[in-house]
This record gives structure tokens, C-alpha cells and sequence, in this order.
């Protein structure tokens, strides 16, 4: 499936929805009611064109989207065990899902996102393959994790969406640039 122009991919559209557009009642105590709350808020967006349900039992993220994409929700995440846990779960899910989106809710200080944003890009990078087309010169990532934090107080503004053809084009002419600076053409 190719992806062409502006058009985001849905796991670009959901984690973008969620980091920009959910609010949750930030007076709920416990994670299945974000949980239930975030499948109401999805259910709307996505115009209920794809299949998102709570996902029970072990080794299954807290919600599911078309059975490739998981997300797991965490409230009030703090201490070294729960990111272990956490880091394991994400292990876990990545042999069910293509891409794994965790949300990170409540009181979650910057030491430990930034830990669990380290744990998850390691994770990440074990399913990182060489691509066939190209070999060993360039690598493409099979899995995706994506961490976001919500808490209350915290608003986000929508980021631009470039087209990655834009993007790969200005890549192409800063290289060109760089080679003509090199050979003395520039």
C-alpha cells in the first residue's frame, strides 16, 4: 500500500487525534474508563470505518484497531518496575500488531517519558531490516512505537503534515548540494 501525498496513514491519523483532539474527563480513577472513553472518542473519528475494540486477555493491548494497531494506556506511570512492565507488554504486542501506540496519562514526570521513550525506540530498533530492494544502503522499519503523553493542563497544537515526497525531495537536493559544494561546483 503506497501513501502518496498529504494523506496520513491511520496510525498517523489516530496518534495525531489523540495527542491533539482527546480530551479526557481527567477526574476518572481508573484506566478502563480512559480506556472506554478514548474507544467512544476513536469510534467518532474514524467513522466507525474501522473495527476498534477493547482487547481482552494476555499478551493483547488495552485497545485494538483493525488488529494491526495496539495501544496501550498507562495512568500515573512511576517507577522502574512499571516501565519494565510496560517495556515487556510493548515486547509482547509487537509479535500482534504492526504498530504500537502507548499513552502515557496523568501525573507522569519528564524523567520517566523520557525513559520510556528510550526503552520503546530500543524496541523499535530490533525490527529494523535492510531493505530488499536496496540492501544493506538503506533500512526499513517493520515495527512502529509511538509514545504520547496527555495530561491535564497539557495542550498540544496539531504539528504541519508534510508531504513525505516534499520531504524526500528536499532531502535529495540538500544531498545534491553537498556533493556539488565537495566537487568544487558549487
Amino acid at each position: 500500500m503506497f501513501n502518496f501525498g498529504n494523506q496520513p496513514t491511520l496510525f498517523e491519523y489516530v496518534s495525531d487525534k489523540i495527542e491533539h483532539e482527546w480530551q479526557p474527563d481527567w477526574n476518572m480513577r481508573e484506566e478502563r474508563q480512559y480506556r472506554d472513553d478514548l474507544i467512544g472518542f476513536l469510534d467518532k473519528h474514524l467513522n466507525k470505518t474501522h473495527r476498534i475494540r477493547p482487547e481482552d486477555g494476555r499478551g493483547l493491548a488495552d485497545i485494538g484497531i483493525d488488529g494491526k494497531i495496539g495501544i496501550e494506556l498507562k495512568l500515573n506511570l512511576h517507577s522502574k518496575s512499571e516501565i519494565n512492565r510496560l517495556t515487556g507488554q510493548v515486547q509482547d504486542y509487537l509479535e500482534d500488531y504492526e504498530k504500537v501506540l502507548v499513552v502515557l496519562l496523568g501525573k507522569v514526570s519528564q524523567g520517566v517519558i523520557r525513559d520510556v521513550e528510550y526503552s520503546m525506540q530500543k524496541l523499535s530498533k530490533s525490527y529494523v531490516k535492510p531493505d530488499p530492494l536496496w540492501g544493506s544502503f538503506r533500512e526499513v522499519q517493520t515495527k512502529q512505537i509511538l509514545v504520547i503523553t496527555k495530561s491535564p493542563g497539557k495542550v498540544t497544537k496539531p504539528k504541519p503534515r508534510t508531504s513525505s515526497n516534499d520531504d524526500l525531495f528536499s532531502k535529495a537536493r540538500e544531498l545534491d548540494r553537498k556533493l556539488s559544494k565537495g566537487m568544487g561546483l558549487g
